[in-house]
């Protein structure tokens, strides 16, 4: 693994990017949507490299109406329902959130899976891909049953002190 740190809105840098894309086995980045193909470095312009695995992880996503807007962790675990399943029975006790960056690391599993499978694909087919992860898909994802349990049956998911959320309150 090989990393380096560029300031991309200097010609020298984007020019560097090229060359080291031209030749890259995986690209992964975390840039604000947009940052890159201002920059001519999204994937259509840099794809001249065949087989290069270009991911990239944001907050919402590259497109779709929520890609510019800006999460911090305890939001993504609050709007993806990781603390409403967490915590205690008591509905007045608050609900528990994550600590150490619960939601990125939810994220940076799912582009680790994406790579990983494009990897296995290369190596069939020859041919890389674009993969884009959000951390938020990734926590609305993670939730267990709690947001089948709301699109499919209309039931909302109770914190339950000690074992998983249910859709009836124990005592």
């Amino acid at each position: 693994k090989q990393s380096i740190a560029l300031d991309l809105e200097r010609l020298p840098a984007q020019d560097l990017l090229r060359g080291l894309l031209a030749r890259a086995d995986v690209f992964l980045e975390s840039s604000v949507p947009g940052t890159l193909t201002r920059c001519g470095l999204d994937y259509g312009a840099v794809a001249t490299n065949n087989a290069l695995i270009y991911a990239s992880l944001t907050d919402f996503g590259q497109e779709g109406p929520w890609r510019d807007y800006r999460m911090n962790d305890a939001a993504h675990l609050a709007l993806g329902g990781q603390m409403a399943s967490s915590g205690y029975s008591d509905p007045a006790a608050p609900p528990i959130g994550g600590q150490g960056h619960q939601a990125w690391h939810m994220g940076c599993a799912f582009v680790l899976h994406g790579i990983t499978v494009a990897l296995f694909d290369r190596m069939t087919s020859g041919e890389g891909q674009y993969i884009d992860v959000a951390i938020h898909d990734a926590c609305a994802i993670g939730t267990e049953a709690a947001v089948p349990q709301w699109m499919f049956y209309g039931e909302t998911m109770y914190r339950q002190t000690g074992m998983h959320a249910n859709p009836r309150r124990q005592p």
